[in-house]
């Protein structure tokens, strides 16, 4: 394969664009002057496009692999049970800010994961999640994890029914405004798309049966917690974990209604909660964002549940 280089793709889409521009905006041949002054004016630097801006992917420090997770016994956290090695590469290095996530998830601790993008945050949460309906099979949503966007929930929903195609025993459904009533409301397209019987696809299966991981976005949550028909979801005492993914997007007035309606939802449950945020555009030092969370989630966050990388 050959080197790509960035500065050589930028002068050739600059060139194209430009020979672009010219041939659009046609000279007759019969002003040979002004087409010559044309030509040189799209050649001028910066005048069509700055000059790239290159940035590196950070490093992150690498720790354990899934294979040594597994191999540590099944109660020392962080721990992965073997079961669940076939979800991602097992002898492929944790990131250290991972295997720090896993730890504090494992140990009940409510977590800030706010590392670059490309960096593993949805992993940091799932697989601890994943670890724990597999260890202490239940029925009953174990976790709700919310999206500010249903773009975001439908990627997470087409990455879960290719990881849990394997795993009838985790149950997993996305709850939102485009969830269907019933099966008979879904579309052909939708039928092929849904791979696993271990997913609940329309709102009667939800209730019905409750998955064991809802995706969902915080204004249908907010419909779930006052809907009677939705009422399953939160009984049964399972539910454990709220993710709320992307946090930073959660401020001002929309913030404040997302941490009321995490309050209701405690409250709702009766009992204490874990929060994972996860974010990588959160700014601020560690002492910022752990207000930040404490007033988003009403939970108790520490330093060391600070995870950055």
């Amino acid at each position: 394969m050959s080197d790509i280089i960035g500065t050589r793709i930028h002068a050739t889409l600059v060139e194209t664009f430009r020979r672009y521009l010219f041939t659009a905006h046609r000279v007759a041949e019969s002003e040979p002057d002004l087409r010559e002054a044309f030509w040189e004016a799209l050649g001028r630097d910066r005048f069509i496009a700055q000059h790239p801006i290159l940035t590196a992917i950070p490093a992150y420090a690498t720790g354990p692999s899934l294979r040594r997770l597994a191999a540590q016994g099944q109660e020392a956290a962080p721990r992965i049970h073997e079961s669940l090695l076939v979800l991602s590469e097992a002898d492929r290095p944790l990131y250290d800010h991972q295997v720090s996530a896993i730890t504090s998830i494992q140990h009940g601790r409510s977590v800030v994961i706010a590392t670059g993008t490309g960096s593993g945050k949805t992993e940091s949460f799932l697989l601890p999640i994943l670890d724990e309906i597999v260890r202490k099979p239940r029925a009953g949503v174990r976790a709700f994890i919310v999206y500010p966007l249903n773009a975001l929930a439908n990627d997470q929903l087409r990455r879960l029914r290719q990881m849990l195609a394997g795993f009838s025993e985790i149950t997993f459904g996305r709850y939102t405004g485009e969830t269907p009533q019933s099966v008979a409301d879904l579309t052909e397209a939708e039928v092929r798309e849904i791979l696993t019987p271990n997913e609940r696809a329309d709102r009667n299966a939800i209730r019905t049966s409750p998955p064991h991981i809802v995706l969902t976005n915080f204004a249908m949550l907010e419909y779930l917690l006052l809907r009677p028909q939705d009422s399953p979801l939160f009984d049964g005492g399972s539910l454990q974990y709220i993710v709320l993914d992307e946090a930073h997007t959660y401020q001002g007035a929309q913030g404040i209604d997302v941490g009321l309606l995490m309050r209701r939802l405690t409250k709702r449950v009766g009992r204490a909660l874990q929060f994972v945020l996860t974010s990588a555009t959160l700014g601020g030092d560690e002492q910022t964002i752990k207000t930040f969370a404490q007033n988003l989630t009403g939970a108790t966050f520490s330093a060391d549940d600070i995870i950055t990388g």
